[in-house]
Order: structure tokens, then C-alpha cells, then sequence
């Protein structure tokens, strides 16, 4: 994503990268925006279960007049809280596989 800052910088392009994943996922995608002149906005999934909260300590993204604030700890800013990870194991999820009757992928 960096890199891809980069080039979109070099040609005053802006960037707008997506990411609707966990918080640890946010907060990387925040430490590169923060570095990358190019980044304007950062999409983010704000509307989580309530356990999520409480799944990194450190905090979750925080956004003050509108900006995500960066942690002020070391790395990303979070660590696990293992005991809750261990109360909410992974589920796979199946999400259907769309497609057109000629077999070419479709869209939702």
C-alpha cells in the first residue's frame, strides 16, 4: 500500500484505501496513511460487536474532529487480549459465489 501511495503521490493522484477488517488491520492501514501525502481518507469499519472493543488492549481506532488519531505506543498500538480472542473463536463464514451463466464472476 505504501508503494502504491507513492506512485499515486508522484502523479497527484489521491488515495483512498479500503479496508473493512479488524482493528489491527485499521491501525496498519492508518500508519501508512500517515506517511503517504497521497492518503486523503481511510474507510473503516466503526459499527463492530461490543466484545471487539475489548479484544486488542490499547485501544481501538480512535477519531477526534474527524481524524483517526494514531496510538501514542509502541508498533501498531494494540496488543491481543487472549482471553477474549479465546471466548469468540473463528467462524468461516460462506459468502456465495455469484456468477453469470456463462461462469464469468458477477458482483453482488
Amino acid at each position: 500500500m505504501k508503494k502504491i501511495g507513492s506512485m499515486a503521490e508522484t502523479y497527484r493522484i489521491e488515495m483512498a484505501p479500503h479496508n473493512p477488517q479488524s482493528e489491527v488491520s485499521t491501525l496498519a492501514s492508518l500508519h501508512v496513511d500517515a506517511t503517504t501525502p497521497a492518503s486523503t481518507i481511510q474507510e473503516y469499519n466503526p459499527n463492530r460487536q461490543p466484545w471487539v472493543a475489548e479484544l486488542f488492549n490499547g485501544g481501538a481506532v480512535r477519531v477526534k474532529d474527524g481524524f483517526a488519531e494514531l496510538p501514542d505506543r509502541p508498533g501498531l498500538g494494540v496488543d491481543l487480549n487472549e482471553k477474549v480472542a479465546a471466548a469468540h473463536p473463528y467462524k468461516p463464514v460462506t459468502r456465495p459465489q455469484n456468477t453469470f451463466t456463462d461462469g464469468a464472476v458477477a458482483d453482488h
